[in-house]
């Protein structure tokens, strides 16, 4: 599989962590169809947004309402299965591409049920000065049944992983790591 490379201009890694820590808002869009998910991730930050200590806002949306310009314009985490791809995004500018027959990422393509993938603070094609997080998988089980499996863990591991990449396979790391930092091979 071929990446497309992130154009110059792109944040560094500790560019967009600082995004997202600073961001008065963080955008979470899930698949309007997966009720069952929306619902999960609403409990999931609903204690975040109660915090007194906090002073940022957690947008649950759908990617039914997803405007491009609220994707572009702050940080943002897509979560779950999108029937008609990840909106708004071309995939060839990601690190891994989705489609039915599975997750394709680093020559490899992971077809089981049960695979997830797990992109953490990438630079967003649509602003490369924002975070992107994406959390996708071959079924709507295996998201949501990965994220149930998280939950017990810090609030903020689903906002900010420190890993660049993983793919899960029922509910075990298959692969994990970061992308290059250097400028010459930057996000590969």
């Amino acid at each position: 599989m071929e990446v497309e490379p992130v154009k110059d201009g792109s944040a560094t890694r500790s560019e967009l962590f600082s995004a997202m820590r600073n961001a008065g808002s963080i955008l979470i869009v899930y698949p309007d169809a997966d009720t069952a998910l929306a619902a999960f991730i609403s409990a999931y930050i609903a204690p975040l947004q109660q915090q007194q200590s906090s002073n940022r806002t957690y947008i649950l949306v759908s990617d039914k309402y997803l405007k491009e310009s609220d994707l572009k314009e702050q940080p943002a985490i897509l979560v779950g299965v999108f029937p008609n791809g990840l909106p708004y995004l071309d995939q060839q500018q990601l690190p891994f591409q989705i489609d039915r027959r599975g997750i394709h990422f680093d020559d490899r393509v992971y077809r089981e049920a049960s695979d997830v993938m797990r992109i953490s603070c990438y630079p967003n094609p649509l602003n490369q000065q924002m975070p992107l997080g994406i959390l996708t998988g071959n079924s709507e089980e295996a998201v949501l049944k990965y994220l149930q499996s998280i939950k017990g863990q810090d609030y903020g591991f689903l906002l900010l992983d420190s890993w660049g990449y993983q793919v899960i396979r029922d509910n075990q790391r298959l692969v994990l790591g970061n992308y290059a930092t250097t400028d010459s091979m930057r996000w590969t």
